[in-house]
């Protein structure tokens, strides 16, 4: 039987723990780059770029 992990899901195995992870930091790496381009001005051709 494999090892459990207890974190803020409640208990979860080692692969799952280690992907929810890799989750949050993504999450938050895109809250971060929307917060970035809600600063730059709206005619920015890369920020339209990105987006299509």
């Amino acid at each position: 039987m494999t090892r459990m992990i207890h974190n803020k899901f409640g208990c979860v195995s080692p692969t799952e723990n280690r992907c929810l992870g890799d989750l949050e930091r993504w999450l938050k790496a895109k809250k971060r780059r929307e917060q970035e381009d809600k600063k730059k001005p709206s005619h920015d051709s890369e920020r339209l770029k990105r987006i299509d």
